[in-house]
């Protein structure tokens, strides 16, 4: 019964150090995104991709041993680790609650650094989109090349990005 309950810390030490590794990217990123650096933003976003696929094969390897160690230990199949770490038998009962808390710890920071990057991302492109309705004549009121007092002449439309203009 020790064999699953070792592979479960060891499996959540790897995810542990995965999802670090991506919160210290969203980090980086977030302050790329501060900095407006679009080739650091390129490279960090990069990166995650490589971590977010081994981060989710670690998770889906710790959610089928979950289920594995609750069985060996008598526990309903949606039991997580904190209920295998309450039944199980130490040294893996205090190994397994401290990973889990510092998981949870790590997942809980990248949520929030995750959300900052998402509210950057939307107001760069908020910006960069209202340039181009500046820049395509959508957003004037006043038109610099009218005759005074005159309505000024509907213009062509044109599609720029993903707005007509």
């Amino acid at each position: 019964m020790n064999a699953p309950l070792a592979e479960l810390a060891g499996t959540l030490a790897e995810e542990l150090r995965l999802q670090t590794g991506l919160l210290e990217l969203a980090r980086k990123k977030r302050d790329a995104l501060v900095a407006v650096d679009t080739a650091a933003v390129d490279a960090i976003t990069r990166r995650e991709q490589s971590l977010l696929a081994a981060a989710g094969s670690t998770a889906s390897s710790r959610l089928r041993l979950t289920v594995e160690a609750g069985r060996a230990l008598a526990l309903p199949p949606e039991s997580g680790v904190t209920a295998i770490a309450a039944r199980a038998e130490e040294p893996h009962a205090s190994r397994l609650a401290g990973l889990a808390k510092e998981l949870k710890d790590v997942l809980r920071e990248l949520s929030r650094v995750t959300h900052s990057c998402r509210v950057l991302t939307e107001e760069s492109l908020g910006f960069v989109k209202r340039f181009f309705r500046i820049l395509g004549g959508a957003d004037q009121t006043q038109p610099g090349y009218s005759r005074r007092g005159a309505p000024p002449a509907p213009g062509p439309a044109r599609l720029l990005i993903d707005e007509v203009v």
